[in-house]
């Protein structure tokens, strides 16, 4: 999937729901939303906060109506797979997250570079 496209729709899907999500998001997804990188990714890997029922069940059927469209979603494609990561990044980290999204519904943050770059070492 491309992040951008993939994450703008998710935000009128879930503004159409009228819920909301502000996350902190890392990884190759994270890199695509601030520019850094074009590449296509496979999820979005949200380290904070955990996410609520109502907005995995909303990212399940909005996945399911990307594939009825032809696009290839995965049904965890929103997930907190790397919450851990949290644990171990250096204090004060939640202080330096930037603006990676901002849309009707859906408000995506990212790790500021120095502690965005750890996070990649880490899964290398």
């Amino acid at each position: 999937m491309l992040p951008r496209p993939t994450i703008e729709a998710f935000d009128a899907h879930l503004a159409s729901l009228q819920l909301r999500l502000e996350a902190i998001v890392v990884g190759g997804s994270a890199l695509a939303l601030l520019g850094v990188t074009s590449r296509q990714t496979r999820d979005f890997d949200i380290i904070a906060p955990g996410l609520p029922p109502t907005i995995l069940e909303a990212a399940k059927a909005f996945a399911r109506m990307q594939r009825d469209l032809g696009l290839e979603l995965l049904d965890d494609w929103l997930s907190n797979g790397p919450m851990q990561l949290g644990d171990v990044l250096p204090d004060g980290w939640r202080l330096r997250v930037v603006l990676a999204f901002e849309g009707k519904a859906l408000v995506l943050h990212s790790l500021g570079r120095a502690d965005l770059l750890k996070t990649h070492a880490r899964s290398v």
